[in-house]
């Protein structure tokens, strides 16, 4: 849904308890960052959308995975994934077109990649279930 992307992106991006954290204001990312991307940065993708089919609304169910990735440490990963979680955690969001009733973190991921160099990058993130009606 391009219109959930546009809104996570936008509520990350303006949030400068986020930003400042990061090492641009646009280090945020859907899907993958690209390649030879400075960090610290964001990257969020969405691995489950359901459309409900309980009632003659249309209601959605997206699952989207919001991490952060630092080449310094995890305490830093952890110190953005936090301000994250602050700035979604049961607040809505503002998407064209649908009404978001229920946004919530739902499961912490912590991972550590090694990268062939030896360099280690450290990722900290959440599931997100955000809920939709179609307005």
């Amino acid at each position: 849904m391009n219109v959930l992307n546009a809104a996570i992106y936008s509520r990350l991006q303006t949030t400068s308890a986020i930003t400042s954290l990061l090492s641009g204001t646009t280090a945020i990312y859907n899907q993958q960052a690209p390649e030879g991307a400075t960090l610290p940065f964001i990257v969020f993708s969405t691995p489950s959308e359901l459309d409900e089919n309980m009632t003659q609304n249309r209601t959605k169910n997206n699952m989207v995975y919001i991490r952060a990735y630092s080449g310094s440490s995890a305490a830093q990963a952890g110190s953005i994934d936090a301000a994250i979680d602050t700035a979604l955690h049961l607040i809505p969001l503002t998407v064209s077109g649908w009404t978001n009733f229920w946004m919530a973190r739902e499961q912490g991921i912590e991972l550590v990649e090694t990268q062939p160099t030896g360099k280690q990058i450290f990722s900290m993130g959440a599931n997100y279930r955000i809920r939709l009606d179609l307005s």
